[in-house]
């Protein structure tokens, strides 16, 4: 079992495919939690519990945990219970040691750390043994094909990496204090020098830029800069720095030469390929040889090859399964146990598990080679008609339901046409149920006053089945506005077997208002995909992510347009929203736009109309809905991506993406930055037509409503207590 993971989600996904591809059955729990100290909170517990408690159910032989914070001693001991054997790998070694990894160290079988001798012997004097031996950050060509020189250089030299805190910012003077044709790509804060490359998002884009560059630059993190932070204790400074971040790793599976600064006196002797610097000078100079002397090509590939032999997933698998088989490694000093990996040759693992990914670096391209393209309308036109195609088959594909039900829908936002209400409405009505529509407004005799004052009303459900004249199948409320009555819905589901579910609920986190409704209803639908994790935390499991989507009325007017319209459209849930992000969008201003604000728009009667007309574009902009709490999506977000127009998000916090940025959708923050990513993606052939394909596939899996509703309305069992 993989327990955890760390914010590199590669390395948990490559050692799976390493794993498997040597006959190993494997459970990986994914991202559970975050930070470097350990957890408190019983809401951040929650998914570790249940982790917890699925190791236990499922028995493994071993749990690798790649974030020891997760595991306070109480969970790690209840962990123990399983039968595995527990291993740590260290990630931030030796930075985490007082907060960490040092209180818990001795209760593992086996750790793996990610430091050289000097962090090695650090360890054996504080606990009195050998702990472990060095396991490097790695990586496969699936996260990080081999790329390099298989497009048009963007630049000389590239840095992959954040510059703009208290322990990097010092890299940022560094790099761009260089004369160099020089690209930072990471957060970087205030660019004095012009250096930005764009934030990337996804490991494609890693790998686009990484084929867009000649060389790149390694700064490592100096242990003496973490004086004064929370990270610090005695000695810290006298470990040196850290060799090999995940940075250097994705540069060496792509094939990129590499120039990494060290402190002096200090080398890299398990990667002998990289070229060693001691300050900036040095680096300048070593890159203008580099760039000048030529051989650029033998030296990528002499990369990819100690990559794939001594720093790829298949290598870190074979390690493991010794160290796991053998305890000879005690018997070892602290430099043997540093060196120790470079034993285990992952070459053959890498090639089968990365496929065609692993050929290219037998025959490397030529630097700054760029393959041959087809004009880009050939390709837009081609791209349109397989969207076309795709957007067809999925309105083909809609579920009818098998058995009409009746049902009532309560909830407010009947006066716009783009609202969760309508397009529940719309959605139920296309899989032929019958809907009785229940605006509060005019049905305030079934409706009496909360005595706590949290919701606008509490719903006579048992009157409004009377009124109907006929039997309701389902209560559906939408929005979280409106209550129904407790008493009334138990009696119903007990007597008559009616349904009470809800849907489109804004909550973030746990709270007691929302917990009175999740507690009467059968089923209750978040936004926010965070959300259900911390409901069952507290015992309510009848919580579900339940994301704003689309109708099959909108989809047959996508159908009806003939052509795209323009390059760009703007989606935002309020007017006043285009002037929040004045700063993103006045660049564009030349070019040929149409914007949709659904407070405006959306209350016209061609609503559903004008969504369609702003959607035929190549992108939306689709601007965050600020005016709920999270921020949460843009409920258009979906109308957008079906549409096959290329979603544009605003970078921050989930919940607001919900996609898979890079791979269907772009993520931006800073003025500029949308016009960098379009460029690569614009010389780069197919690129665009295929993230647009990868947007239709996603909304047509995950937002559609009449799939959702089906999902909603075949839950069972009451939850009213």
């Amino acid at each position: 079992m993989l327990f955890d993971g760390i914010l590199e989600t590669h390395l948990a996904s490559s050692l799976e495919r390493a794993l498997r591809a040597r006959g190993h059955d494997v459970i990986n729990t994914g991202k559970l939690g975050h930070g470097f100290k350990f957890l408190t909170d019983p809401l951040q517990l929650a998914p570790i519990e249940a982790a917890i408690d699925q190791a236990i159910a499922e028995r493994p032989d071993i749990v690798f945990v790649f974030r020891p914070a997760s595991l306070p001693f109480a969970q790690l001991w209840r962990l123990r219970k399983s039968g595995a054997r527990i291993v740590a790998w260290l990630s931030d070694d030796p930075v985490l040691w007082k907060l960490s990894y040092g209180p818990v160290i001795d209760h593992y079988d086996l750790v793996l750390h990610c430091g050289n001798a000097t962090v090695l012997d650090f360890y054996e004097q504080q606990h009195g043994r050998p702990t472990g031996i060095n396991f490097p950050f790695w990586t496969d060509g699936v996260s990080f094909p081999y790329v390099y020189g298989s497009k048009e250089p963007e630049s000389d030299v590239m840095f992959l990496g954040n510059v703009h805190d208290q322990v990097r910012r010092d890299r940022y003077f560094r790099l761009s204090g260089m004369d160099l044709d020089l690209r930072i790509h990471g957060n970087v804060g205030s660019d004095y020098n012009n250096v930005w490359g764009g934030y990337l998002d996804a490991d494609a884009e890693v790998a686009d830029a990484g084929a867009r560059t000649r060389l790149a630059i390694n700064i490592p993190q100096y242990f003496r800069d973490h004086h004064g932070l929370e990270t610090w204790f005695d000695g810290l400074d006298k470990l040196g720095f850290f060799e090999y971040p995940s940075r250097v790793i994705q540069y060496a599976a792509m094939g990129i030469p590499l120039i990494s600064f060290v402190p002096e006196g200090s080398t890299l002797d398990t990667f002998p390929e990289i070229y060693c610097v001691n300050d900036s000078a040095q680096a300048e100079a070593t890159a203008r040889q580099l760039l000048e002397g030529g051989g650029l090509s033998e030296l990528s590939l002499a990369m990819w090859r100690r990559f794939a032999s001594h720093f790829s997933a298949g290598s870190r698998v074979l390690a493991l399964e010794h160290v796991l088989a053998n305890d000879d490694w005690r018997s070892l000093d602290a430099v043997q146990r540093t060196r120790m990996f470079t034993e285990f040759d992952g070459t053959e693992i890498e090639r089968n598990t990365s496929g065609v990914a692993a050929d290219a670096p037998e025959q490397p391209p030529a630097v700054g080679s760029v393959p041959t393209r087809t004009s880009r309308s050939i390709k837009a036109e081609e791209a349109d008609e397989q969207v076309r195609n795709a957007v067809q088959a999925h309105f083909d594909s809609l579920p009818v339901a098998e058995g009409p039900l009746n049902i009532a829908l309560i909830g407010t936002g009947w006066g716009d046409h783009v609202s969760t209400l309508n397009t529940t409405l719309r959605g139920l009505r296309n899989m032929g149920h019958h809907v009785d529509p229940v605006n509060p407004y005019n049905f305030r005799d079934f409706i009496s006053k909360d005595p706590f004052g949290e919701y606008s009303g509490v719903v006579d459900v048992v009157g409004l089945r009377e009124h109907f004249q006929h039997r309701t199948d389902v209560f559906l409320f939408v929005g979280g506005y409106y209550l129904p009555e407790v008493t009334g819905t138990r009696m119903l589901r007990e007597d008559h077997g009616v349904k009470v579910l809800a849907i489109g609920l804004e909550g973030q986190d746990f709270t007691l208002r929302d917990s009175r409704l999740v507690s009467i209803v059968d089923k209750a639908g978040f936004v926010n995909q965070l959300t259900p994790q911390k409901f069952a935390a507290h015992g309510l499991e009848n919580v579900a992510h339940y994301p704003d989507g689309f109708d099959r009325s909108y989809v047959r007017l996508l159908l009806l347009q003939k052509s795209r319209h323009r390059r760009l459209g703007i989606f935002a849930q309020r007017e006043a929203h285009f002037g929040l992000h004045r700063r993103l969008l006045d660049e564009f201003r030349g070019i040929e736009s149409a914007r949709f604000a659904a407070d405006v728009e959306g209350t016209e009667r061609r609503g559903l109309a004008n969504v369609s007309r702003v959607a035929n574009s190549l992108l939306s902009i689709v601007l965050p809905d600020m005016s709920r709490k999270g921020p949460l999506p843009n409920r258009l977000l979906g109308h957008a991506m079906i549409a096959g127009s290329l979603p544009v998000l605003t970078r921050g916090i989930a919940p607001t993406v919900i996609s898979n940025p890079g791979e269907d959708s772009i993520l931006i923050a800073h003025p500029g930055e949308l016009r960098l990513k379009l460029r690569r993606l614009l010389s780069d052939g197919d690129a665009l037509d295929r993230l647009r394909l990868n947007s239709v596939s996603y909304a047509a899996a995950n937002l559609a409503v009449e799939e959702n509703l089906v999902e909603m309305l075949a839950q069972e069992g009451a939850q009213v207590r």
